[in-house]
């Protein structure tokens, strides 16, 4: 009957960097300069969001990834690193550096109705549905 060990809960991840953000995200908008625009038809840009790690991923014309923070709502993008493919058609190459050009813009984040709201403070953003 002697105890031996105690455990004690230890706080979870998601309390600095809310699990809501986490997960894989396909891109549905771009907004820029007062203009919402959708992907390139018959396009697919993903970003894999992974706050407990620090980390994102994901993959346009090339693959890309960086450094990620998520405090609250605020998060932060590192500058992506990516590989160097040719995009073609050149659309797809102009829709890749549009949003590896906005991800480190990008300073809050929500969910509205399951879609992921990327907000810039100069009123640029992204939204994202599940991947």
């Amino acid at each position: 009957g002697v105890t031996l060990l105690t455990l004690d809960p230890q706080p979870t991840a998601t309390a600095s960097a809310p699990a809501g953000v986490a997960g894989s995200w396909r891109l549905t908008t771009i907004s820029t300069g007062g203009t919402s625009s959708s992907p390139v038809e018959g396009s697919t840009v993903t970003v894999t969001l992974d706050p407990v790690h620090g980390s994102y991923t994901g993959r346009a014309c090339n693959t890309f990834g960086g450094d990620l923070s998520v405090t609250g709502t605020a998060i932060t993008f590192g500058v992506p690193h990516s590989t160097k493919m040719a995009c073609v058609p050149s659309s797809l190459s102009v829709q890749e550096s549009s949003v590896l050009s906005l991800l480190p813009a990008m300073t809050s984040w929500q969910i509205v109705d399951g879609h992921l709201r990327l907000q810039a403070g100069d009123g640029a953003g992204m939204e994202f549905e599940t991947a």
